[in-house]
């Protein structure tokens, strides 16, 4: 098939759910044979070459936006419709880049099979590609058009929204998310075919009004590369979380464990460590973490051998939706981790088999003392964990559902 993939921003570097999850799908993709068109928002933050793409995508070009949240605009926007998160990612060049390159496609005889689009804050371009549709000019006739949702972005502000203190803040979350949720509602009902990442994300979009055609793609993992490395030995003794420090549900769930959680580890177990891997974190959590005693590592060069270097994995999620990537890379690594049911949402993650779950402070350390007095549990966690990972969510498995629904998309337009 011949896919036009379109998305808001380049999936490079790899140390991102969402750029691993767009990233390798892509590989996935052209590994199977199909001729990928890759359009992409060049961010300013995550602003990288298109030479990063080579291998996974037969072309790609690209538009640049600044997305860095200025106040005057953030005020501007609270009387608008649009939430400021999406419409940051608005690019009229963008809109006449997807344009232009679904009429230059077809004036080659050579027209897309299938339009893929990757998050809700890139869905805006379906306004323009509808246009085409109903332009009676056009000899020609526009190709399904397929969203691939990585979160329900409301229900993430819609949960942020009920833990946080702060009566402003609060208020601020509740109209982001009433917000986005009417604009994924509208974006939704234009879409011949979703791609939920999670089940229940899924069901959300079903509750939402949606009736089209739906499948479930997960997240996956490259088992191949995270795999267990022998040459490397595990420091007992420690936990640690891993995951981008910029993402807000990511700073809610460690500012959560660092405060209400860890005092009660450390009072129990005095010399068990506590590390912290993943970009930007921000000052309040490296300064907690200096007074604590904490160890935070912005700068992870490896992800498997980080993982490896350390005993547990925690995820205190206490908001997010969607699917988090570095849960199954931890479980293709074979550790044995604790997370909250909000953080283990969408993963086949079954309690005291591959995993344990735990959602009060109390609960995790329990969790934490089980696995450090049952060394033998927490091995067979660890290795069920790694089955687990390899039987569902290698790449090349889970982009079998997008690829099934391609297919029923074409034969329906035929």
């Amino acid at each position: 098939m011949h896919i036009l993939q379109i998305a808001p921003r380049i999936p490079f570097p790899l140390d991102d759910g969402g750029a691993i999850a767009v990233y390798n799908v892509t590989k996935a993709l052209h590994t199977a044979g199909h001729r990928i068109t890759f359009l992409a928002l060049n961010t300013n933050k995550h602003h990288q070459p298109s030479e990063v793409m080579q291998g996974v995508c037969e072309r790609i070009k690209t538009v640049d936006i600044n997305t860095d949240i200025r106040p005057y605009k953030a005020f501007v926007n609270l009387f608008s419709t649009m939430p400021y998160n999406a419409e940051r990612y608005v690019s009229q060049e963008f809109i006449n880049l997807v344009r232009s390159e679904i009429l230059s496609a077809a004036e080659l005889d050579d027209p897309f099979d299938i339009i893929h689009i990757e998050f809700v804050y890139a869905a805006y371009v379906i306004d323009a590609i509808r246009a085409l549709q109903t332009n009676t000019d056009i000899p020609f006739v526009i190709p399904p058009v397929v969203l691939r949702t990585h979160n329900v972005e409301y229900k993430i502000r819609e949960r942020l929204a009920a833990n946080e203190p702060n009566l402003l803040k609060r208020w601020y979350m509740r109209l982001l998310a009433r917000r986005l949720k009417a604009l994924e509602q509208r974006y939704f009902q234009q879409m011949d075919g979703i791609l939920a990442i999670t089940p229940e994300d899924a069901q959300t979009i079903r509750a939402m009004g949606y009736t089209g055609v739906m499948a479930v793609m997960p997240a996956g993992v490259d088992v191949e590369f995270f795999t267990p490395r022998e040459h490397l030995t595990t420091q007992e003794n420690t936990l640690f979380f891993f995951g981008s420090l910029d993402w807000i549900a990511n700073q809610e769930g460690v500012h959560w464990f660092m405060r209400a959680v860890f005092p009660l580890v450390r009072q129990k177990f005095p010399t068990l460590e506590f590390h912290i891997g993943g970009k930007n974190p921000l000052d309040d959590i490296l300064r907690y973490a200096s007074e604590q005693g904490v160890t935070v590592h912005p700068n992870v060069p490896s992800a498997p051998e980080f993982m490896q270097q350390f005993d547990i994995m925690l995820v205190p999620l206490l908001s997010g939706g969607g699917m988090r990537v570095k849960i199954v890379e931890a479980m293709s690594m074979g550790k044995p981790i604790i997370s909250t049911r909000i953080g283990a949402e969408g993963i086949a993650a079954e309690h005291g088999v591959n995993i344990l779950l735990a959602d009060t402070p109390e609960e995790i350390l329990h969790a934490i003392d089980t696995l450090l007095n049952n060394p033998i549990l927490k091995q067979q966690i660890g290795n069920n964990a790694r089955i687990t990972a390899t039987e569902r969510y290698s790449w090349e498995s889970v982009t079998q559902e997008g690829i099934r629904l391609y297919k029923h998309l074409r034969r329906s337009r035929a």
